[in-house]
């Protein structure tokens, strides 16, 4: 679904405007990847009044957005055959070969025994291009999706029981700037990348979305669901969830 309409503002650039029916008050988000601020509000608010509202988040705004730009500029691993590299459940291979194409293969784990990310590149040729960083990226990324098809499904089944919800549908995806997402359908979709947290972190962003089949916001009693289920954690936790990347290692 898209923006109801976007809002050019001079003080903070472009702004969606999300209108809804269920909306009783203006919220405000900010995307993760390129600091664009998004405002849900009821139907029929008037831009004025979106305008004096990101106003009053002025100095909220500015902290997150600085934030976001410090992490943008954060180091990104180079990937070559020297990085050590893990997943849960599989390690990274770079190897070079005599070969003239790159040949990748992702190998299943076997118990105790951890899969195999490989990658073999032509010995000519340069890995820490984009082009190859972007492919070794993408390796990762399907072995994440790979682990997470396995691991979660039965950790968001027991943590559905332990709330006391029922989803419709489950998915994992590589996406680039949150966790998890929960439709008012039931439809549960959560990034690829929970695979590099620990499971205490796991286990947040999943209550957190199964909550919101109870409270479809963030209010008070939102954060007081999540807060008990998360044996009284909840803010801890997500504070220490702050220091990962939804997506860059």
């Amino acid at each position: 679904m898209a923006c109801t309409y976007v809002l050019n503002t001079e003080k903070f650039g472009e702004v969606e405007i999300w209108e809804s029916l269920s909306s009783r008050r203006i919220t405000l988000r900010i995307s993760k990847v390129d600091g664009r601020l998004r405002v849900s509000c009821p139907r029929r608010t008037q831009p004025k009044t979106v305008v004096e509202f990101l106003n009053a988040q002025a100095d909220w705004i500015e902290r997150n957005r600085a934030s976001i730009a410090k992490k943008e500029t954060s180091p990104v691993t180079i990937f070559t055959e020297n990085t050590h590299f893990e997943t849960r459940f599989h390690t990274l291979v770079i190897r070079k070969s005599t070969g003239k194409r790159v040949h990748v293969k992702v190998t299943p784990n076997r118990g105790a025994t951890k899969g195999e990310i490989l990658i073999d590149y032509p010995e000519n040729e340069d890995v820490t291009t984009e082009q190859m960083q972007q492919l070794i990226h993408r390796c990762i990324g399907f072995a994440l999706k790979v682990e997470a098809a396995e691991y979660l499904p039965p950790i968001v089944k027991a943590t559905a029981e332990r709330v006391g919800v029922k989803y419709n549908t489950l998915k994992f995806k590589n996406m680039t700037s949150r966790w998890g997402s929960c439709s008012s359908k039931g439809d549960l979709c959560f990034n690829v990348h929970l695979m590099r947290l620990p499971d205490a972190l796991i286990n947040l962003v999943v209550t957190h979305e199964l909550c919101h089949l109870i409270e479809m916001n963030h209010s008070k009693r939102f954060h007081e669901l999540v807060n008990h289920f998360c044996n009284g954690q909840e803010a801890a936790l997500d504070k220490e969830l702050k220091k990962y990347s939804t997506s860059r290692f």
